[in-house]
């Protein structure tokens, strides 16, 4: 059977004052019996030299020398008298143990005893007998002159008061015993439940938070060690619920990466296939043809050269993410400064923007510093910089400026072209996403800003883009400086 803490308590308790109720009753009966034996033998010991003062008193007034042969004749007077003078009945026994002839009524307890055979040793002694409601002493006293045993006065006392007092006694205190415990039991109980109600809700609380609630209140405001627990239990919850959610969260991350991969090698596979199919579609032509149609030969020449090429752009793409994937990338950091990586890339492009009658405006602050790795940060400028020249309108400029704000280093580039449009705004950073607007015979792998952002990214810093339909594009980068 399965018993609850507040069960156990009250099984305690009842057994505690069970036990220590019938152990004081026990002790106290026990004190009282013997009270009662001591004054019992008091008494004895009192009507003991009573009976030698009145003995000796007696044989002298009567003038008896002859105690042994004179005394046979007087001790009716004797026990008489002493009757009186004790206010009982006794009987006489001779120092040989019989009894004198009396009229007296030898009762029940007058019979020849153990107390009697001490008393006949000249020391007195006496029997307790115990009668249903009735307790008496029979007490057998030696008659004693001069050292010499005359006889025994043996006579009968009821103590029933005696006893009946201390048994009245025991019973009020039994029952001041009964009431107290009683009391100890619900004031215990009581105060258990007090304690034990803060328990019974952290256990309601630990099954809701076991069957996937966390939004509960926990209203304990007790100030002792339950109080403290509940503090804890406080804290665990709200670290469990934080490590539930922080699981989930990165469930939901490893599935939008996984979709994410999925996409990217479906992309991927596309985009090769492209490339792959017309060169394979025009080598077999150029095959099919036997080199007889010179027109047909160049024009699939052509093709196959620009789609290898385009090929090859690709595959050296997906080896640039391949290495911005890679964990080893940020050993490689280095503190430099990030102007003249600028002001050189700037250089290196303006072949390309003169040819389409561009130049690239430029606003450097000097001496910005960063902690970082010097290749990657030209890739990502040298992405951004060469979309800048495809989209924008010719004849236009591309702004570069770059300058320092608190800790961090401001890039904005911006191009004079079509813009983005708003479909397209929010999914620029998507691998194989880009405008399928031509403003000049060039063609993108859809994969510059992709591997940009996972640059910047790696660089603890930030990219986005703004657009103005017909007025150009904004691409800001920023990356935290290095004093």
């Amino acid at each position: 059977m399965k018993l609850s803490i507040r069960d156990k308590l009250l099984l305690s308790y009842t057994l505690l004052v069970g036990i220590s109720f019938l152990l004081m009753i026990f002790f106290i009966n026990k004190t009282i019996m013997k009270n009662n034996e001591n004054t019992i033998l008091d008494d004895l010991c009192k009507i003991d030299r009573n009976i030698k003062v009145y003995t000796k008193q007696y044989l002298i007034l009567n003038d008896i020398k002859d105690i042994k042969n004179q005394f046979v004749n007087v001790h009716k007077d004797f026990v008489e008298d002493l009757n009186q003078k004790l206010a009982q009945v006794g009987v006489l026994y001779f120092d040989d143990g019989k009894i004198a002839d009396t009229t007296y009524i030898v009762n029940k307890y007058m019979k020849e005893d153990n107390a009697l055979n001490i008393a006949l040793k000249k020391k007195s002694a006496c029997n307790i007998y115990f009668n249903d409601q009735t307790v008496t002493a029979d007490f057998s006293i030696p008659i004693i002159y001069e050292n010499n045993l005359i006889g025994v006065y043996r006579f009968s006392k009821d103590y029933s008061k005696l006893y009946q007092s201390g048994y009245s006694l025991i019973k009020s205190i039994s029952i001041f015993a009964l009431l107290t415990g009683f009391g100890i039991i619900v004031i215990s109980l009581i105060i258990s439940y007090s304690m034990l109600k803060p328990l019974s809700k952290l256990r309601d609380y630990s099954i809701s938070m076991a069957d996937g609630n966390f939004d509960i209140d926990i209203d304990i405001e007790s100030k002792d060690e339950i109080g403290e627990l509940a503090q804890q239990f406080i804290k665990m919850k709200n670290q469990i619920h934080s490590q539930i959610q922080t699981i989930i969260k990165s469930h939901e991350k490893l599935s939008k990466l996984e979709n994410y991969r999925k996409q990217f090698f479906d992309n991927v596979t596309h985009e090769l296939k492209t490339p792959l199919t017309i060169i394979s579609g025009f080598s077999q032509m150029i095959e099919d043809t036997q080199y007889s149609d010179k027109e047909l030969l160049t024009k699939g020449i052509n093709y196959i050269q620009h789609e290898s090429q385009r090929l090859q752009r690709m595959v050296e793409k997906l080896i640039d993410i391949s290495h911005q994937n890679s964990c080893n990338t940020i050993n490689t950091f280095e503190v430099f400064y990030l102007s003249d990586l600028i002001e050189s890339v700037c250089e290196e492009m303006e072949i390309k923007a003169n040819k389409h009658h561009m130049v690239i405006c430029r606003d450097i602050e000097a001496d910005l510093y960063v902690n970082g790795n010097w290749d990657d940060l030209k890739s990502a400028l040298i992405n951004v910089i060469d979309n800048a020249i495809k989209y924008s309108f010719e004849g236009n400029p591309i702004e570069v400026e770059a300058h320092q704000e608190g800790i961090q280093i401001k890039i904005i580039i911006r191009d004079y072209g079509a813009g983005i449009p708003e479909n397209l705004l929010n999914r620029v950073f998507e691998p194989f996403v880009r405008e399928k607007v031509k403003l000049k015979n060039t063609e993108g792998s859809g994969l510059g800003l992709f591997i940009t952002k996972q640059i910047i990214d790696n660089h603890n810093g930030m990219i986005f883009v703004n657009s103005i339909k017909h007025q150009g594009t904004y691409v800001h980068l920023h990356i935290p400086s290095e004093s």
